[in-house]
């Protein structure tokens, strides 16, 4: 957390000289762990909505490989580690969205290292979700999708949306009972609250905007866990000093959880 939202990287915006240092870091911190770590680089100029220029960047991905009967299906739990980036006048540290989410898909990295799994595990961080999901959708068009089984998506995981409520949202494809069952017994190791987007009075606006989108898009069943806060997003006051690190770990314990439940299935 406290690279990441370094002002050194003008907060990682997409194509910058932050954003390339942000891949170099979490290459490295992989490689630390024991994978196979590369940046991709992408150009793309339809994503959510066509860009009128192509925005290019650098995803990092690892594959942790399955030694079970179904090493061949993969589960994508991705984060996107980019934010909007700083002005000369304002530095913008995106310390909720989404380096939490990049925090915990690292911590992740290391706890999925201490057991075997059935089925492989990619680790995707992506860049250009603040530019319309470029990154995702880059990814997500390249790749043949058959095996892929199912995307987690991490995006925001550090502020709860107060400091008393432990409850973390799930949304996508939370109508889907095989993803939702899992989390639903997963939240019972952790000290958090699960709420589905659907059983709100309304689904959230947020619901779908983030990489898992990207997945949808092509099919593949996908979810994002989120603490919901989009009170300081995207501006100056979204400082690592208001990350709630017993929350994002509770976070990284879900997913892990859910994880081990999915690849029993």
């Amino acid at each position: 957390m406290n690279f990441l939202t370094d002002e050194i990287l003008a907060g990682r915006k997409v194509g910058t000289n932050g954003e390339d240092a942000s891949a170099l870091y979490i290459k490295s911190r992989l490689e630390s762990l024991g994978y196979e770590a590369t940046i991709a680089t992408f150009s793309i100029k339809d994503c959510w909505h066509a860009h009128e220029t192509p925005v290019n960047g650098k995803n990092v991905l690892a594959l942790l490989k399955g030694s079970g009967r179904k090493s061949e299906e993969v589960i994508v739990i991705s984060a996107h580690f980019d934010g909007v980036g700083s002005s000369s006048m304002t530095f913008r540290p995106a310390a909720d969205d989404n380096a939490s989410g990049t925090v915990a898909l690292l911590a992740l990295a290391e706890k999925l290292k201490t057991r075997k799994w059935n089925r492989s595990i990619l680790l995707a961080y992506f860049s250009g979700e603040e530019a319309a999901g470029c990154g995702s959708t880059a990814f997500s068009q390249s790749v043949s999708s058959d095996n892929f089984r199912w995307n987690i998506n991490l995006d925001m995981v550090g502020r709860p949306r107060t400091s008393s409520l432990t409850v973390m949202m799930l949304t996508g494809n939370d109508d889907q009972s095989e993803l939702v069952s899992v989390f639903q017994k997963a939240v019972k190791k952790t000290r958090l609250k699960l709420v589905l987007g659907k059983d709100l009075p309304e689904y959230p606006p947020w619901g779908w905007a983030s990489d898992h989108r990207s997945f949808r898009d092509v099919g593949i069943p996908s979810v994002m866990v989120s603490d919901g806060n989009g009170s300081v997003i995207h501006g100056p006051q979204d400082v690592k000093e208001t990350i709630n690190f017993d929350y994002l770990n509770e976070a990284t314990n879900l997913v892990f959880e859910a994880l081990k439940r999915l690849d029993k299935r």
